[in-house]
């Protein structure tokens, strides 16, 4: 039997799911609390990297679309023709 069976088969007796609506009780007691909330925030923020460069502001969980350029390619300056494509 695997390690994961074994979860599972104590999952589904009758001592699994007390512990399991324990631990679940537990850790809504936890979450409410505003100091783990401030806590969990922390953490989150220094996983998104928000702490890096100490700007203070958390990066966002999804980059901005960006449109792929090339770096080989410049714009003509101001008045001059759009050469043709390559």
């Amino acid at each position: 039997m695997s390690f994961i069976d074994k979860l599972k088969s104590y999952a589904k007796s009758a001592e699994g799911r007390k512990t399991i609506e324990q631990v679940s009780s537990k850790a809504q007691a936890l979450a409410k609390d505003p100091k783990n909330r401030a806590k969990l925030e922390e953490v989150a923020n220094r996983l998104r990297g928000a702490t890096k460069g100490g700007g203070g502001k958390a990066a966002p969980l999804v980059a901005d679309p960006v449109e792929p350029t090339s770096p080989s390619v410049t714009p003509p300056p101001p008045g001059e023709p759009t050469p043709p494509p390559t």
